[in-house]
């Protein structure tokens, strides 16, 4: 008889996803200088280029949270959760090799959409595998995951980069992936029951996508003016 997953287990690899990917977010706040000197950008003309290095991705990571979610209704959850991970392990990839702003912020775009898209699967993945008496503790668990993530970004990459080098960032981000790839496969597949009659509201999402983009560059507007 095959084994399943027990809700536990699948906490555990949608979890391990979303710190990644959170740790991916703000690692690169400690990584600056560095990144900024290998991409030969020039300071302090080019300081409002090398803010993109950050702004590029929390943007990204932004604008396909709305629709993600949905999107998993519609073709499975183990599909996008694991199309989310190939996105952010090509980007990891990617990244090392760049040597100058476009590639790079390429690169950074590709494991933002990867990595913003399993925030929301994961949250759906959770609300599936828990009965509805513990759900509430499973989702408070994930977003406390999410910003312990958050949090360990920065000390990480002070780590990473008085030691060894930023490139190392992405380097170790691809085992990483891999290895929630596979979990992914194994512990979300009685999950992956598509429902063929739902539609995603697009001019919904892409409505709301377009307001939080345009916050998000609004405020970081702001923040560089005040600044």
């Amino acid at each position: 008889m095959k084994r399943t997953a027990s809700p536990t287990a699948i906490l555990a690899v949608v979890g391990f996803g979303v710190f990644i990917a959170a740790d991916d977010l703000t690692v690169v706040s400690t990584m600056l200088r560095p990144i900024i000197g290998d991409l030969g950008i020039v300071l302090p003309d080019g300081l409002d280029d090398a803010a993109w290095i950050v702004n590029a991705y929390l943007i990204a990571y932004v604008s396909v949270m709305p629709f993600m979610g949905r999107l998993s209704d519609i073709v499975g959850r183990r599909k996008v959760y694991i199309g989310a991970l190939i996105l952010f392990l090509i980007g990891s990839i990617m990244i090392p090799f760049t040597t100058s702003m476009g590639p790079f912020l390429f690169g950074r775009v590709l494991t933002a959409i990867g990595g913003g898209a399993l925030v929301p699967v994961g949250m759906a993945v959770v609300g599936d595998a828990f009965e509805e008496k513990r759900r509430a503790r499973a989702l408070g668990t994930l977003g406390a995951i999410d910003t312990l993530g958050w949090v360990w970004g920065p000390m990480y990459g002070a780590v990473l980069v008085r030691f060894l080098s930023w490139h190392w960032q992405f380097w170790l981000n691809i085992p990483l992936a891999i290895i929630d790839m596979v979990g992914a496969w194994w512990a979300l597949a009685p999950l992956d029951q598509p429902e063929r009659t739902s539609r995603i509201d697009w001019v919904g999402a892409g409505t709301l996508t377009v307001a939080l983009v345009s916050l998000s560059i609004a405020l970081l507007s702001s923040a560089e003016i005040q600044s």
